[in-house]
C-alpha cells in the first residue's frame, strides 16, 4: 500500500502490537508525555483531538485525563493489548499501538527513541496484531507498510507462548492441567467443601492457581511503567498483606456464616448486578493468599511449611464461595468452563431483552455510547488505583433469537477508600448490558478474573442494543435497581469524567509510600472485606483491628519497595508456578 498525500510521502519509523483494527486514515502531532505533569498540561491545549500522544507504559491511569480529552490516538513503548490501558482504548474506540520500538525520533536521557513532539504521523493499524506507524518524509516513491521492518510483531507463525513448565493458556492448557492433578480437586463436589483438604489437594490446586494466574495476567505483566501509580509494588505488597493478615478473617466469616452461608454469598453473583462480589473477588479470596505466602517465604519471614492450615483454609474459603456463584459441583474455575461465565440468573437476562434500547444506525450515538462505557470504566480503574476490583464482565448470554450479551458491572464509588470524595456525587455502579445480534462471527473468552476479551478486539463496532442499570448504593435493594433513560447516560459520564479530573492530580501528588500503600490498602480491603461485609461481619472485623497494620508493613515494605524488589518478585512469582510452592 503506497503512503502518499499530496506530494507528502510517509515513512515507517516504528511497529508495535495493534489493539484494534480500523481501515481510515489516522493521522496527528506526536506529543511525548512522560509525567502526571505532562498529561495535565496537554489537557489544556486546543488541538488535543488532533494529537497522537506517546507514553512510555500501557497502564490507564497514567492517562486518564488524555483519554478523557480524545486524542486521535495512542503510542506506548512498552505494554500489550491485554493490559488495562490497551483494554480502555477499545472500550474508548481510541486507536492504540503498543510497545512501539520506533526507529527514527530522538534518543532521551533514558536511551528511549521517541518521535519529536510535532512530528505529523500515521497509525496503520489495517491488519492487526502488527500496527505501523509512519512519519512524513521526503518524497521517496511508495512505501509498502505491509513488508518487514526492523522490529516484528507476534504473527501466526510465531511460538505459542507457555508458562514456566511449558503449558500453553487457554483451552490446551487447562486439559494438560487438568491430566496432571492427582485430586478432584478442581470439582465443587459437597463432600470436599464441607471438610478440610488434604495436602495433595492442596498442592494440585498450587499447581492450577500457579497456570491459571500466568494464563490470565502473563501478557498484562509487561504493560511497564505507570508514571502515576506504582502497581508492581502495591501489588506485592497487597498480596503479602493478604497473606499476613486475612486467614484470620476467613476463619471469622466461615464461623459467623457456615459453609453453606460462604455459597449463599458466592451466588450474590447470580443473582445481583452491580455488586462486587463477583469472579474477580472470589478468585481473590485464595490466590492471592498463596501468593503472598511464597514472598514471605522468599523474604525469609518464614519456612513452606508454616501456616499450612491457613492456605488450605484460605483454599477452601475461595472453593466454597465458587461452589455459590457457579451453583453446581463442576469445576471451579472459568478456565475450566470453556472461558464461559454466564452467570446471571434468566430472569435478569428477560429483564434486560425487555429493556434494551436499540442503537439507532448513527455513528454519534454510537459514540455517545462508546464515551460512556469508557468514562465509566476509566474512573473506575482510577479510583480502584489502577485495578480492575471496580470492573467485572459476566458472559456471554445466548439471546434466545441468536446472538449474545455481555454484563459489565462498573464500580464507580466505593466510600470505603479515603480518596472516595473526588467522585463523591456519583452512585455506587453502573451496568452496562451490550447486546451483539448481527451476524458477525465474534469469539469471546472470559478470564477468571471477570474481564471479556474477544476476536475481533473492537467488537463495540458491532453493538446493535444495549441496556444500562443504575445501583445508587452499595446497600441499595436489588429491587431499587433501575434501567437508565438514554438521556440520562451523558450526564452521568460528564460526571464520571469530572470525578477522574479531580482524582488523579489528587494521586499525583501523593509521596510514593503514600501511593504504594494506597494501591495496598485498594487489595487488602476489597479481597475479603466485600465477603465480610456480605456477610454481616464487617463492623466486627474493624473491631478485631482490620487496619492495626503497622507490623505487617514495617516487615514489608521495605524488602519489596525500598530494596527494590517487587519487579523481580512480579515476574517470578505472576509469571509462573515458581510463587505456588507445595505443602
Amino acid at each position: 500500500m503506497t503512503i502518499a498525500k499530496d506530494s507528502l510521502t510517509f515513512v515507517p519509523v516504528g511497529v508495535g502490537t495493534a489493539v484494534i483494527e480500523d481501515s481510515a486514515v489516522i493521522e496527528g502531532t506526536t506529543v511525548w508525555l512522560d509525567s502526571p505533569e505532562a498529561v495535565l498540561d496537554f489537557v489544556e491545549r486546543d488541538d488535543v483531538d488532533e494529537c497522537v500522544v506517546i507514553a512510555r507504559g500501557g497502564t490507564t491511569t497514567f492517562l486518564t485525563p488524555a483519554l478523557v480529552a480524545g486524542p486521535k490516538g495512542i503510542l506506548t513503548l512498552q505494554g500489550a493489548p491485554t493490559s488495562h490501558l490497551g483494554i480502555v482504548s477499545r472500550e474508548y474506540g481510541i486507536p492504540c499501538i503498543m510497545s512501539v520500538q520506533f526507529t527514527t525520533g530522538e534518543t532521551n536521557e533514558r536511551g528511549e527513541v521517541v518521535p519529536t513532539d510535532g512530528t505529523i504521523v500515521r497509525l496503520d493499524i489495517a491488519n492487526p496484531p502488527r500496527g505501523v506507524v509512519l512519519a512524513q518524509g521526503e518524497e521517496s516513491g511508495a512505501i509498502e507498510t505491509s513488508g518487514p521492518t526492523n522490529t516484528e510483531v507476534a504473527d501466526d507463525t510465531a511460538p505459542i507462548p507457555t508458562d514456566g513448565n511449558g503449558v500453553p493458556g487457554g483451552n490446551a492448557g487447562h486439559e494438560i492441567m487438568a491430566a496432571r492433578l492427582t485430586t478432584g480437586v478442581l470439582d465443587l463436589s459437597d463432600e470436599s467443601l464441607i471438610r478440610d483438604l488434604t495436602t495433595a489437594e492442596a498442592n494440585d490446586l498450587l499447581d492450577y492457581y500457579g497456570w491459571n494466574l500466568w494464563d490470565i495476567l502473563a501478557a498484562r505483566i509487561s504493560e511497564g511503567e505507570s508514571g502515576l501509580i506504582p502497581r508492581q509494588e502495591y501489588e506485592v505488597m497487597g498480596t503479602f498483606m493478604q497473606w499476613q493478615r486475612h486467614p484470620r478473617f476467613h476463619r471469622m466469616i466461615t464461623e459467623a456464616v457456615g459453609v453453606d452461608g460462604l455459597r449463599e454469598i458466592g451466588a450474590k453473583a447470580r443473582h445481583e448486578i452491580g455488586t462486587k462480589v463477583n469472579p474477580l473477588h472470589i478468585w481473590a479470596a485464595g490466590v492471592p493468599s498463596a501468593l503472598g505466602r511464597a514472598i514471605a517465604v522468599e523474604l525469609g519471614l518464614q519456612a513452606p511449611g508454616d501456616r499450612a492450615d491457613d492456605l488450605k483454609g484460605a483454599m477452601q474459603f475461595t472453593r466454597r464461595l465458587y461452589r455459590g456463584m457457579w451453583n453446581d459441583n463442576g469445576p471451579m474455575f472459568t478456565s475450566a468452563r470453556n472461558y464461559h461465565a454466564p452467570l446471571l440468573d434468566d430472569e435478569w437476562v428477560t429483564r434486560f431483552i425487555d429493556e434494551k434500547t436499540v442503537l439507532p444506525d448513527d455513528p454519534q450515538a454510537r459514540r455517545a455510547f462508546q464515551r460512556f462505557n469508557g468514562s465509566t470504566q476509566l474512573a473506575s480503574f482510577l479510583l480502584h488505583f489502577d485495578c480492575r476490583n471496580g470492573v467485572a464482565d459476566t458472559g456471554p448470554y445466548p439471546l434466545p433469537n441468536g446472538g449474545w450479551a455481555l454484563v459489565r458491572d462498573h464500580i464507580l464509588n466505593d466510600p470505603g477508600y479515603p480518596w472516595a470524595d473526588a467522585v463523591g456525587d456519583l452512585p455506587w455502579s453502573v451496568t452496562l448490558v451490550m447486546f451483539f445480534e448481527g451476524d458477525e462471527a465474534i469469539n469471546s473468552r472470559v478470564v477468571d478474573i471477570g474481564t471479556m476479551f474477544t476476536e475481533p478486539a473492537n467488537y463495540l463496532k458491532h453493538l446493535t442494543s444495549y441496556a444500562v442499570y443504575l445501583r445508587e448504593r452499595e446497600d441499595t435493594p436489588v429491587s431499587e435497581i433501575r434501567v437508565l433513560r438514554e438521556d440520562e447516560l451523558e450526564p452521568i459520564a460528564i460526571r464520571a469524567e469530572k470525578g477522574a479530573a479531580a482524582l488523579y492530580p489528587r494521586i499525583a501528588g501523593m509521596s510514593k509510600r503514600e501511593k504504594v500503600l494506597a494501591g495496598s490498602h485498594v487489595y487488602y480491603t476489597d479481597f475479603v472485606g466485600t465477603i465480610g461485609k456480605a456477610a454481616g461481619v464487617w463492623d466486627q472485623m474493624l473491631a478485631d483491628g482490620f487496619y492495626d497494620l503497622d507490623e505487617t508493613i514495617a516487615q514489608g515494605y521495605g524488602p519489596i519497595v525500598e530494596e527494590g524488589r517487587a519487579l523481580e518478585l512480579l515476574g517470578r512469582f505472576w509469571a509462573s508456578n515458581e510463587g505456588m510452592i507445595h505443602l
